[in-house]
């Protein structure tokens, strides 16, 4: 081959490699039409589960948007839509006990707007309205136990399973939604640093005497965890304010896979708290402090009604810092998501390790013996008559 020939060829060979570079990338595109919202209901008898979730996904071109009420909320989308065709990865958005599923639908919906589907639950005896299950094991296992399902179920429903890439699932989750977050990912918590932590830090908020004692009587005893209860499905997870971090030491911590943005508001978990989690884990996470922020400052804006009743969730943050606070996090959330479920090729996570130990065997007991026979004895010779003689 003369020389003069091999740029063209090897433009040629660099262009070939490109195209099929890009067709190796899922069918993904920012959609430019508006987004569908729906509200469902979720139950399942065998599993004991009944839950409401909102579905924000990107909707067919030339669909018409409008105010949707569901008092004290207001949320904007189509309704009745069928998706735009695509393959788009799903999210799944898990609230603060002091939540719901309306509560981060600005969230939702932008990330919908980016070329995501996204479900937001109301995590049944764990939101605004019941917290029952406050400080106790059963509110971070039922929460596992709903997000799992709600996923079998998306990737079941008939309008949303064929646009829904099932290899790209991503969850962001709030406060005991970011724990979830982690439980999902593979750790396994232990109360063996919760010990002492109440010495050392009198003023938080779990170790308030009610907390406390929830946390002694109605957690700990459950942990730590053995079995764990990973979804590897999910390959990235968002948590911002991890409740309970203290239950999460480095060896809780070694079996978590999926990629991390963990987040922190400067009222909530601090820059040690946030830094200590970072380093026990095996993988570097993202890291992001939200300066001036906390639990409400990232929630959608109140409706009027709420305002007046949680004015200490409502009332955080004035309306403009509040706008430049989520503006922030949703460019993290954004190009995080777009980083490790689009342009990124989804990973196959380990599967979960179950660490229960085996069951002793149980020794074996005089009665588990078994019964030795008894040998028969040699029938005794029967005396032989006596015979008397005949006197005449």
């Amino acid at each position: 081959m003369s020389q003069r020939h091999l740029p063209a060829m090897l433009l040629a060979m660099g262009l070939a490699c490109a195209l099929s570079a890009l067709s190796a990338l899922p069918a993904w595109a920012e959609p430019s039409g508006p987004v569908s919202f729906r509200t469902m209901g979720f139950a399942d008898k065998d599993k004991a589960l009944r839950f409401d979730v909102n579905v924000w996904y990107p909707a067919k071109r030339g669909a018409k948007k409008r105010t949707l009420r569901y008092p004290p909320w207001d949320v904007e989308g189509a309704t009745r839509t069928v998706p735009e065709p695509g393959s788009y990865p799903l999210i799944v958005l898990s609230h603060p006990t002091s939540g719901n599923r309306f509560t981060y639908h600005n969230t939702a919906k932008e990330l919908a707007q980016q070329g995501f589907v996204v479900a937001a639950p109301t995590h049944a005896m764990d939101n605004m309205e019941n917290m029952s299950s406050l400080c106790t094991w059963d509110q971070l296992a039922l929460r596992v136990r709903e997000i799992p399902a709600l996923i079998d179920w998306l990737l079941r429903e008939e309008s949303l399973a064929e646009v829904i890439d099932t290899k790209r699932i991503g969850f962001i989750g709030f406060g005991a939604g970011a724990t979830t977050g982690l439980l999902l990912g593979g750790a396994l918590p232990d109360c063996s640093d919760w010990q002492g932590f109440c010495a050392k830090h009198e003023s938080h908020m779990l170790c308030n005497s009610w907390a406390k004692r929830r946390i002694d009587t109605k957690l700990c005893p459950s942990l730590p965890l053995r079995a764990s209860l990973a979804d590897a499905r999910i390959k990235a997870v968002a948590a911002v304010d991890p409740a309970y971090s203290v239950l999460f030491t480095r060896k809780s911590l070694q079996y978590f896979y999926p990629r991390l943005l963990l987040a922190a508001t400067e009222n909530s978990l601090d820059k040690d708290a946030l830094d200590r989690l970072a380093g026990r884990l095996q993988r570097e996470p993202r890291l992001l402090v939200l300066e001036g922020a906390d639990e409400g400052a990232l929630m959608a804006p109140c409706p009027s009604p709420l305002m007046a009743e949680l004015p200490e969730i409502c009332r955080t943050a004035e309306p403009e810092a509040k706008a430049g606070i989520h503006a922030r996090l949703m460019r993290e959330l954004s190009g995080f998501f777009k980083e490790q479920l689009v342009e990124a090729e989804p990973e196959t996570l380990p599967a979960p390790p179950d660490l229960t130990p085996p069951k002793a065997e149980k020794p074996k007991t005089r009665t588990d013996a078994p019964k030795r026979q008894r040998r028969s004895r040699p029938a005794r010779p029967q005396p032989r008559p006596r015979i008397e003689p005949l006197v005449r």
